[in-house]
């Protein structure tokens, strides 16, 4: 299980402990042991004052604000180690926060069937699709091989988050690996060279909500 570092207040110590499930660790004493931390957790008693030197140190936090928490989460956004941020207030949200942390952290997927069980990396799926006559949802990874599991779209679209994106009611893809449109021939192409036969109207629609919200620059 992920390890988890709290640098918050007693108070907020104890209730994070008996109200949430994790594995957590009081880092507020020992420092060093951010290094270990996969997602750290925040509050006004991280002042700037007498922690600057181990900003470096978290690899991704969640900061309950305060008064004295806008400027360190400013340089945490800076380095790209701002997960979330809410409102002290807002401590029912946490819960959801590090649910969502978790699903986007699972690097492999496990695919168990009758004969075998399949670990495949969550960043080698291109997309995933439904088979209605098999009744399985299929992975299709980057290199063209695929994987069959009883487990629904639904299910699977609960599990991955993040880049990966349900396009039509019977297909999910992984924004990562996308590479090009081909409107003419109506299909959206992978890297690695895998590709999916989608709609005009889907692809269109992808082109707006997909490839636009990239940094790109037009040649």
């Amino acid at each position: 299980m992920f390890k988890i570092g709290l640098w918050v207040s007693n108070p907020t110590y104890l209730l994070i402990c008996n109200t949430i499930e994790g594995n957590f660790l009081d880092v507020r004493n020992s420092p060093r042991l951010l290094e270990e931390c996969s997602l750290v957790i925040l509050d006004e008693t991280f002042t700037p004052e007498s922690s600057t030197e181990y900003l470096s140190l978290i690899e991704k936090a969640v900061v309950l604000m305060g008064n004295s928490t806008t400027s360190v989460a400013r340089e945490l956004l800076k380095a790209g180690s701002l997960f979330d941020m809410i409102s002290k207030r807002d401590f029912i949200l946490l819960e959801g926060i590090l649910r969502e942390f978790y699903r986007e952290e699972v690097e492999y997927i496990r695919i168990e069937t009758a004969t075998s069980v399949s670990l495949i990396k969550r960043e080698e799926i291109a997309y995933i699709s439904y088979d209605r006559l098999l009744r399985r949802s299929v992975f299709t990874l980057v290199d063209g091989e695929t994987y069959l599991s009883k487990v629904s779209l639904g299910e699977v679209e609960e599990i991955l988050t993040g880049e990966f994106l349900r396009v039509e009611r019977g297909c999910i893809i992984n924004k990562a690996r996308l590479k090009s449109i081909n409107f003419r021939d109506e299909l959206l192409l992978f890297t690695g060279g895998v590709t999916l036969s989608l709609g005009r109207r889907i692809l269109k629609k992808m082109e707006g909500s997909v490839f636009k919200d990239k940094l790109t620059l037009n040649i």
